[in-house]
């Protein structure tokens, strides 16, 4: 089993944001968090965190399943 499918797993209503995590490591170069040096510059990503938590929990809950803690 991948890290990322026991992350999904734990946590089905954070889907979105690990799609973004994988999109942005998949796109590498290509990514608009790419420094001119090529590292990434996640603190961007970091910024927008409970953003993407709080549509994980909208989609949870427009599905009907709560999360226990």
């Amino acid at each position: 089993m991948q890290i990322n499918e026991l992350f999904l797993m734990k946590n089905p209503h954070d889907h979105i944001m690990a799609n973004t995590w994988r999109l942005i490591f998949e796109r590498g170069g290509q990514s608009a968090l790419t420094t001119n040096k090529g590292q990434r510059d996640l603190s961007q990503l970091e910024k927008l965190l409970p953003e993407y938590r709080l549509i994980g929990f909208a989609i949870a809950s427009s599905n009907g399943r709560g999360r226990a803690n």
